[in-house]
This record gives C-alpha cells, sequence and structure tokens, in this order.
C-alpha cells in the first residue's frame, strides 16, 4: 500500500523544501464553505449532516466535502434509525469519517484553513469609532 501524501504544510515546517525546492507544490484553495445538506438528503440524514458539521475541527470541511458528507449523513442516519446496516456501509461510512477527519486518528492529521484576516488596519477601525462629543451641538 502507498504512503499517504503529506500536506505541502506539514513537508515545508519540516524543511522538506530547503534541499529540494524544485519539490514544492501549492495545494488547490477549496471553493468554499460545506454550506448547508443538499434538499435531496432524508430530513434525518441532513440532521446528521448537520450534527458531523458542528462536530467537526473548526475551518476544516469545505465545500468540496460535500460529496463525502453525503455520503457519510445517509449511511448515519441509517445506523441511528437501527436499520440494518451490511458491513459493507460502516467500512465505508469509517472510511468517510477518516477522510473527513472525523475519528481520532484521522484528526491529528488534519490542517485548518487559515482564518481569513481583516484587510482593514487596527488604525482603521480606530478611526470608524465614534468620537466623544462629535455628535452633539455645540452649546450656546
Amino acid at each position: 500500500m502507498a504512503r499517504p501524501r503529506k500536506p505541502t504544510a506539514v513537508l515545508e515546517l519540516s524543511g522538506a523544501f530547503e534541499h529540494d525546492p524544485q519539490r514544492k507544490r501549492a495545494d488547490p484553495e477549496p471553493a468554499g464553505p460545506v454550506g448547508e445538506p443538499p434538499r435531496w438528503l432524508s430530513p434525518i440524514a441532513a440532521q446528521c449532516w448537520r450534527e458531523m458539521v458542528a462536530d467537526a475541527p473548526a475551518r476544516v470541511l469545505t465545500s468540496a466535502d460535500r460529496p463525502v458528507l453525503a455520503v457519510a449523513a445517509r449511511i448515519y442516519a441509517k445506523v441511528q434509525q437501527d436499520e440494518p446496516t451490511p458491513v459493507q456501509e460502516l467500512t465505508l461510512l469509517l472510511r468517510c469519517l477518516a477522510e473527513l477527519g472525523a475519528t481520532p486518528a484521522s484528526r491529528s492529521k488534519v490542517t485548518q484553513r487559515p482564518e481569513e484576516k481583516s484587510t482593514a488596519s487596527p488604525w482603521d477601525r480606530l478611526a470608524a469609532m465614534p468620537q466623544p462629543g462629535a455628535s452633539q451641538a455645540p452649546a450656546n
């Protein structure tokens, strides 16, 4: 079995590009947030979707994770309803959860997207604050 690929951020922190700078690659940026569950999910599966999104580490799930999350939500809904679930589906559920960083072992390998930084400087925020006495009319 092939070794899993390390994220670029991990390779950069370990100094892998100092020796071979041509190995550096750009990881693709996700299109956006994971969003709401698809309309075609059953109400119980949609609730499972929301539960898994709420339990996920912050800034990890993106719009690119929607198909895997939908499969996991459907199987998880079957499990919650005590429906007979074949071993293959349970195995697929565990694999989906691992891909989403939702198992203890996979959570240690998850890299979070950086927080979106505001382009405004602290001075801009200070300038936008109301000035004391500025809104009052001069006393005569």
